[in-house]
């Protein structure tokens, strides 16, 4: 554990008092000195009203897409302010970790309420499936068991971290036992569950690399469990914070890990049963670095502690601001009603105001769609760059694959693989008796999860 000195206090309150009028990468003859952020206090290049609109192209939609000139003096005043009245924000224990920057980014109110408050994020069941799974695989690569073994292993993880439900442990030993199949052998394995805690250009970075393989004597490969339902998108591969982190940290541990000059980044998408992986230029992590000092640098100015709205908003607002947040998002609707009548007049209203939603949605999303077109192909507001994209879309026609498997024999999964479509199978069986004889006799009859329905009452109900 780290904990910052009150010497380092002091400076951190008054760089942030005095505006941080120094540099944050200049040199510094203390050298725990590099561990107090200073705020920026370099004017952006000055940009005119007319140099901004000849960048803009010409178009004939009627869209007024020419950028604002912005009031500099005004950003200043108003940048300079915030930053002198924001509350600095010391971790106990000073240090970063990956989940800090991800809940930072998804919503500092979030992210203050549980590493200054000290509230509990109450997390999801997904966390404790994923921490029971790591445990059975950390176990097997520190050769604690054999994978012939590993029903009883996996009953004592989940037994101690898993969730209650039977699907959950279902799933989870499947996964498990897939994954031992497709990996009969192990690898150099030379760090499993591996703690760090580095310095890296005055950044204190900690964190715990699910596992780390020896390639040869120029590579290493950090690889990470995931349970995702799905796999990550190429941009997020790329962009991931976790991965540019764990190589930081590597990178500083040579010591333990001995020499390489290469890095492969996997995550073993357990429940998809395959991996991906990607890689890093030298130059790529010195531009993630550059990003994360200004991160690091926000959050401990406290300088932006705005509520965002997210996907878990409504599930975990843990933080005051994120009540009321919520509040704002959902004014208009009511609360859950206190009787049986008033809860089913309110879904009724509910439905309705959904399907206004959703539609209102889309004639915003077409508008907003249009005028990225106009603009060829991306468009700014604020500190985001909008644009659109498709996503490729792969089908297997039956009438090719089928042959192609059973001619490359694989007829007997056919079973598995194939799905028959219920709507034209019965068009069919309509006007073939006798085929609809045979096919009542194999025919399955499952249930989906209970749905709410609705009808009027009748005379004599």
């Amino acid at each position: 554990m780290i904990e910052i000195t009150e010497e380092q206090f002091h400076e951190l309150d008054k760089a942030f008092t005095e505006q941080a009028k120094a540099n944050m990468d200049a040199e510094q003859d203390d050298p725990q000195a590099k561990l107090v952020p200073e705020g920026p206090d370099t004017e952006p290049p000055h940009v005119t009203a007319t140099e901004t609109i000849d960048t803009v192209p010409q178009n004939q939609s009627g869209w007024d897409l020419t950028p604002k000139a912005p009031n500099r003096a005004a950003q200043i005043e108003e940048r300079e302010r915030a930053w002198a009245e924001a509350k600095p924000f010391i971790p106990n224990p000073f240090f970063l970790r990956q989940s800090m920057v991800n809940t930072y980014l998804q919503c500092p109110a979030k992210f203050y309420a549980i590493y200054e408050e000290g509230k509990e994020d109450p997390g999801s069941k997904f966390t404790e499936m994923g921490t029971a799974v790591h445990a059975v695989l950390e176990a097997y690569y520190n050769d604690e068991f054999v994978a012939e073994d590993v029903d009883e292993v996996f009953d004592y993880y989940w037994q101690k971290y898993g969730p209650n439900e039977f699907s959950d442990y279902r799933d989870c030993l499947a996964m498990t036992k897939d994954f031992l199949r497709r990996n009969p052998e192990k690898p150099n394995v030379i760090a499993t569950e591996l703690n760090f805690l580095v310095n890296v250009e005055g950044i204190p970075l900690s964190g715990t690399i699910d596992r780390i393989d020896r390639i040869d004597e120029h590579t290493i490969r950090i690889v990470d469990y995931k349970t995702n339902q799905r796999p990550w998108s190429k941009d997020e591969l790329e962009e991931s914070i976790q991965f540019h982190m764990y190589d930081l940290a590597a990178l500083q541990l040579k010591d333990r890990l001995g020499d390489f000059d290469r890095i492969i980044n996997t995550y073993e998408m357990l429940r998809l049963g395959y991996s991906q992986t990607v890689e890093y230029t030298m130059d790529e992590l010195k531009d993630f670095t550059q990003w994360l000092k200004i991160i690091w640098t926000k959050m401990l100015s406290g300088v932006d502690r705005e509520a965002r709205p997210h996907q878990y908003c409504i599930h975990n607002p843990i933080a005051d601001a994120c009540k009321e947040l919520n509040a704002k998002l959902l004014d208009g609707v009511d609360e859950p009603a206190d009787t049986i009548e008033g809860l089913t007049e309110q879904l009724e209203t509910l439905k309705i105001q959904e399907k206004l939603v959703k539609t209102r949605r889309a004639e915003v999303e077409s508008l907003i769609k249009e005028a990225i077109s106009q603009n060829g192909g991306e468009i700014t507001v604020g500190d985001k760059v909008w644009s659109t994209n498709s996503q490729a879309r792969t089908a297997y026609p039956a009438s090719k694959a089928i042959p192609a498997l059973t001619l490359n024999g694989y007829s007997h999964i056919l079973p598995e693989i194939v799905t028959i479509n219920s709507t034209n199978l019965k068009k069919l069986m309509s006007k073939d008796d006798t085929l609809a004889s045979v096919m009542e006799r194999v025919a399955e009859t499952n249930y989906t999860s209970p749905s709410l329905s609705s009808r009027k009452v009748k005379k004599g109900d």
